[in-house]
């Protein structure tokens, strides 16, 4: 199955060309800093924490947020955590039990299961899709953000990787773009289209 809502519908029609802005201005300041949210409140979201002798890789990458639909996606040694980022919110701002209390549950909006453990999710510039690689898989699957708020979501589609397991993931930042980039754990780089679901030939003919 092919995803046609991904990206944007005149993307085979090409962009406009990129034009240079007015040079910006240097500003100076010692006076910035951030906004603490609630302390040093913490939020549980996996049902599940990642054991302490089998933690990830450090290459993992584990939290995901679709900002245009309010959704983040956590990712748990079994299963994928769903909740939205307003539901996040109101957790941190909920009141605790007094000063015990540092760490805040969750409800999330789905607990979608995992048959192996996963290295990274993301979603694609245009928040339509989240794309998922797991330990020793031979490929990527992908989500469509519309069923994320099911337990039994399944994925839309899956991408072959060649067999090889998945180092970096990094979808093309332009919303308009169907490609994601696949590092593999043996250094080779792979393009992926979520649109036609394989891999892009290179110019020697190989994925």
């Amino acid at each position: 199955m092919a995803f046609s809502s991904f990206g944007n519908s005149n993307s085979a029609g090409g962009s406009a060309p990129a034009e240079l802005g007015p040079e910006l201005s240097d500003f100076f300041t010692d006076e910035i800093g951030f906004k603490g949210v609630s302390g040093d409140c913490n939020i549980r979201i996996l049902p599940t924490p990642w054991p302490d002798d089998a933690l990830p890789s450090p290459t993992c990458s584990l939290l995901a947020v679709a900002q245009s639909k309010g959704l983040a996606v956590a990712a748990g040694p079994d299963a994928l955590v769903v909740a939205t980022t307003e539901s996040i919110r109101k957790a941190i701002e909920a009141p605790g039990d007094g000063e015990k209390k540092k760490t805040k549950s969750l409800q999330p909006l789905a607990t979608i299961p995992l048959p192996t453990r996963p290295t990274h999710v993301a979603f694609n510039a245009s928040d339509d899709a989240l794309i998922l690689a797991t330990e020793n898989g031979s490929q990527v699957s992908v989500f469509q953000t519309t069923d994320l708020n099911n337990d039994n979501a399944q994925p839309a589609l899956s991408v072959s990787t060649n067999g090889a397991s998945i180092r970096a993931l990094v979808p093309n930042p332009d919303p308009t773009s169907n490609l994601v980039a696949l590092v593999t754990a043996n250094g080779e780089l792979l393009v992926a289209d979520l649109k036609a679901g394989n891999l892009v030939l290179g110019r020697m003919g190989k994925s």
